[in-house]
């Protein structure tokens, strides 16, 4: 269920001029990336989480990026996923074909500047108990059909966006929002997305 790397006193110090380097946080094993390296990498990345873990999956604050299909294999125990809002990179079907029944974006506390959020490919594909999924706006603009987002998800029904969008999509008008559950441009003119799985 948990995962534990120590470290003798001062290692940590040590370790951070190296280009990479792992520790483990409420369990999970996070890798870091010195920021001397000017790769996609940098930061703290979520690297493995154990099979066993059950119920509510919180990541920690301060992760900035989620590894490629790094939640993939969770355990069906686990039942919802919430995403820090310091998460700034999403790799390729981190979800893809978990039985997540809900995922939610945390929003930026009261005063706090929201970060962009990039989304790769097939990141919700595949997801056959996932029912609840809260989204941030800070996502800025996706292709969610070219993307295959949503791929063989077939229970979710709606898709809820919260959450304030950084600065420069708010200037730009480039981000959405959603009525009923259904993903429309910010002026909910224009529809963006219609889940699959709604019927009526």
């Amino acid at each position: 269920k948990n995962i534990n790397v120590y470290c003798e006193d001062g290692e940590h110090g040590e370790h951070a001029n190296h280009q990479t380097f792992f520790s483990s946080e409420n369990g999970l094993l996070m890798r870091h990336a010195s920021p001397n390296t000017d790769t996609l990498d940098n930061g703290k990345e979520l690297y493995f989480v154990p099979y066993n873990r059950r119920g509510v999956l919180e990541i920690p604050v301060g992760v900035e990026h989620l590894t490629q299909r790094v939640l993939s294999y969770m355990s069906s125990s686990v039942t919802q996923v919430i995403v820090p809002h310091t998460v700034k990179y999403i790799g390729d079907s981190v979800f893809r074909g978990s039985y997540a029944q809900s995922i939610i974006f945390a929003e930026a506390p009261e005063g706090e500047e929201e970060v962009a959020l990039k989304i790769s490919d097939y990141t919700f594909a595949a997801l056959s108990s996932l029912t609840e999924l809260v989204l941030p706006t800070r996502m800025g603009i996706i292709d969610f059909n070219a993307t295959r987002m949503f791929e063989g998800t077939q229970l979710l029904k709606d898709i809820k966006i919260a959450g304030r969008p950084t600065a420069e999509d708010a200037a730009a008008d480039t981000y959405y929002k959603d009525i009923d559950g259904v993903v429309v441009s910010y002026d909910k003119t224009e529809l963006v997305y219609f889940p699959q799985s709604r019927k009526g």
